[in-house]
């Protein structure tokens, strides 16, 4: 799973208990700063990381991982790198959240053709299946996690649809 926009894994950086960190790909605003220039690069260029990019590895990307005293010797360039090659770099649905990982699930364009952006159950045949809003979606999502997930004690149904709240209006169908 893509934690980061440079790279950098989240779940074993000491800053994500130190001062609540949730992640770039999450925050608006660095708790470092009032930007990060690596994360409103990828954003410019709706890159999930930079791994993405056709510049990779760039020259602000290289100054951040090799930077004296916040770099980690081109750590982060090398997972950019697994991301960017990885068959199971996580891609979702731009629609309904939904992974992308089975050709079955992939939509379909009005040629036929698959389209990578979204799920067959919200695109086929060059149109979106239903005519809904972002907070429709999010209830219909939620309902389906629920079945899904109706045996898994483990399932929050509150944090599911936070997470919800906050992920749906970074997909390109939701964007402002």
């Amino acid at each position: 799973m893509v934690e980061s926009r440079c790279g950098i894994l989240c779940n074993q950086c000491d800053y994500r208990e130190k001062v609540n960190c949730e992640g770039c790909v999450t925050i608006t605003k660095p708790f470092w700063g009032d930007a990060c220039p690596v994360k409103s690069c990828c954003e410019e260029k709706e890159h999930k990381h930079c791994g993405e990019c056709n510049d990779f590895p760039c020259d602000l990307l290289n100054q951040f991982a090799y930077d004296k005293e916040q770099g980690d010797d081109g750590k982060r360039i090398e997972q950019c790198e697994k991301w960017r090659t990885s068959l199971v770099n996580e891609i979702f649905c731009e629609s309904c959240g939904m992974p992308l990982d089975m050709e079955e699930v992939i939509g379909t364009n009005k040629d036929g053709s698959k389209n990578q952006d979204y799920c067959v159950y919200c695109y086929k045949d060059g149109a979106f299946t239903v005519d809904v809003t972002m907070d429709e979606m999010i209830d219909i999502s939620l309902n389906h996690m629920r079945e899904l997930f109706k045996d898994d004690t483990s399932f929050n149904e509150q944090e599911a649809l936070d997470k919800m709240k906050s992920f749906f209006p970074k997909l390109k169908r939701w964007k402002a």
